[in-house]
């Protein structure tokens, strides 16, 4: 928001355009840096650190577009260092659950801090109490230890004397969408290829609107499904999470709802970070198609670009890669 903008929304604020609810106005800092999402678990007394990830909100490539519910997630963030970690801990956190406790109101359960992460440090944002979606997907998937046990700790003022231990690895979860969200969405489109994408390496496939019709699985909202993935590193987790995206979406294509007319063509796409790769694109009728793949579950795209090509009549005659996945 420039300051004009900034301005004139202040003036539309003080004459009436909210009612009373802009009859008062604050006017906050405005921070600069990186926003990552911090959790920690508390029973009341004490608070032990439980993960951190970092979101993106925006619908298109590029951090464009409306915001939305969140797109992906990643942790640990690289910004993330253990000595932060513990500076979030001193100066935000157990202070809080210190001042709650202090008032009479202890806080058992999950706190989840929004910070900002700029030169001078971190900021909080906001609170909420609760897991983090699509965060939760990521946190939970580096988890080492038992959830239950520190769940049951916080909730019954005795959480363990030892702090949660993640893995090393890093996770990454990319959001399937239906055309269209965050606005009006086309529901119903068959989803197809969840037992395969499963069964990818560090993969696990998490449905949000999704509702089963007999033995299909239909997109029934907007934010339909969160494709994690573990990884070595950032890397590794996102090319696990696109192979693993690839071979849903692309036998969802296979869907009549998602079909036009040969002169329109067709296309669906997914996103995550500065991607937003096409998974298949057709406006003609061509007679020799070439299917393209790369990444680990190669063979497994393959086969389901060579699906897609065959219910759409298309033949193939050159294939640039080889269909069997690489060891």
């Amino acid at each position: 928001m420039t300051l004009s903008e900034a301005e004139a929304a202040v003036d539309a604020l003080f004459d009436g355009a909210f009612g009373e609810a802009g009859a008062e106005v604050v006017v906050e800092e405005f921070l600069r840096g990186e926003e990552i999402s911090f959790f920690a678990l508390s029973d009341g007394v004490r608070a032990t650190p439980f993960g951190s990830a970092q979101d993106h909100k925006r619908v298109g490539d590029g951090d464009t577009g409306p915001n939305t519910g969140g797109m992906g997630a990643c942790s640990p963030p690289s910004l993330m260092t253990s000595a932060l970690s513990d500076r979030v801990m001193r100066e935000i956190v157990s202070p809080t659950v210190a001042g709650m406790a202090a008032r009479g109101a202890p806080f058992r359960g999950v706190l989840f801090a929004g910070l900002m992460i700029g030169d001078d440090g971190p900021k909080l944002i906001e609170f909420n109490v609760r897991f983090g979606d699509p965060e939760a997907e990521v946190i939970l998937a580096r988890l080492h230890d038992d959830l239950l046990e520190y769940l049951w700790g916080a909730a019954t003022g005795a959480l363990p004397e030892r702090a949660p231990q993640f893995t090393e690895d890093a996770a990454l979860a990319v959001v399937m969408a239906t055309r269209g969200y965050p606005g009006p969405v086309q529901r119903g489109s068959r989803i197809g290829g969840l037992r395969e994408a499963a069964d990818l390496p560090g993969v696990s496939i998490l449905h949000a609107a999704t509702r089963r019709d007999g033995d299909a699985i239909l997109a029934d909202g907007g934010r339909v499904l969160a494709v994690a993935a573990i990884g070595r590193d950032l890397a590794q987790a996102r090319e696990r999470a696109y192979a693993a995206s690839i071979v849903s979406i692309g036998r969802a294509l296979l869907s009549a709802r998602h079909r036009r007319p040969s002169a329109e063509g067709f296309e669906l796409h997914m996103k995550f970070l500065d991607e937003s790769p096409s998974l298949l694109r057709r406006t003609t009728s061509p007679t020799v198609a070439i299917a393209l793949g790369s990444g680990g579950a190669r063979g497994l795209a393959h086969v389901v670009v060579l699906e897609a090509l065959d219910e759409l009549g298309i033949r193939p005659v050159a294939i640039a890669a080889p269909l069997s996945a690489p060891s």
